[in-house]
């Protein structure tokens, strides 16, 4: 089963667990219109062959513009070992609308 937070849920989660991964896994394009900060990215097409540049003992919060595809990066993240794993429900897009209107929309 995969974990999801929701944005309100996930900045708790990052401001309290500090060494949490924040893993984008949009395209290069979308990366030059907004980001979260401090985020890494492969893309999820790319993610399967990039594994070994995560780090399995650390919580990884995985987020794309709506969800949908963080949620396959995030089952193939458990499906080859990594075991805290959550998905950002509603991705950039939610956190957009819920915590910083000033990030850009698209």
């Amino acid at each position: 089963m995969i974990k999801s937070l929701s944005p309100i849920e996930a900045k708790n989660f990052l401001k309290n667990n500090s060494s949490t991964l924040l893993l984008d896994v949009r395209e290069s394009w979308e990366i030059e219109i907004v980001s979260l900060p401090d985020s890494f990215h492969i893309s999820l097409k790319k993610l399967a062959k990039e594994l070994n540049s995560l780090p399995k003992d650390k919580s990884i919060i995985v987020y794309c513009h709506h969800g949908s595809r963080s949620l396959l990066a995030c089952a193939i993240l458990i499906k080859n070992g990594f075991n805290d794993v959550y998905n950002l429900s509603g991705g950039i897009e939610a956190w957009s609308k819920l915590l910083d209107p000033n990030l850009p929309r698209y």
